[in-house]
């Protein structure tokens, strides 16, 4: 095979592996832009959902409400002695990478908090905070 024939080959392989590696890249620069933002308020929004339905079955399993996230993932054992995790790991804000900010009413449901994007009290738009018991009518 000529010298030529070989480095055309080389070159092919080369674009070929290389093109997942500018993908990533692409990818990474676009959410780091500030236009992933929207994915984020989703997966909040998913995380306070799974985690209020685990707090639910807690609640029936145990008669009385979880007192940290971290309860749901290793929870005590029932009445009939089994134990059941209600989430493998207690999720993260993705904001921060943190668990969220938790707060139990006095009737001992809770309350989860994400302080948006700028990790700060109040705001608007991205910066705004969301809370779980706003489910209904902020998203």
């Amino acid at each position: 095979m000529s010298r030529e024939k070989k480095r055309g080959r080389w070159f092919g392989w080369l674009v070929l592996a290389g093109f997942p590696v500018m993908v990533g890249v692409g990818v990474f620069l676009y959410q780091s832009a500030g236009k992933g933002h929207p994915d984020r308020i989703y997966r909040i929004q998913a995380d306070f959902a799974s985690i209020l339905q685990a707090q639910a079955m807690f609640h029936e399993d145990h008669a009385r409400y979880p007192v940290s996230l971290d309860e749901l993932a290793t929870p005590p054992p029932r009445s009939d002695g089994t134990t059941v995790r209600y989430l493998q790991v207690p999720p993260n804000d993705p904001w921060t990478g943190e668990h969220y900010i938790f707060h139990a009413l006095p009737n001992g449901r809770l309350i989860l908090t994400s302080l948006g994007a700028d990790q700060e009290p109040g705001g608007e738009g991205y910066d705004a905070d969301i809370h779980s018991s706003d489910r209904e009518t902020q998203w």
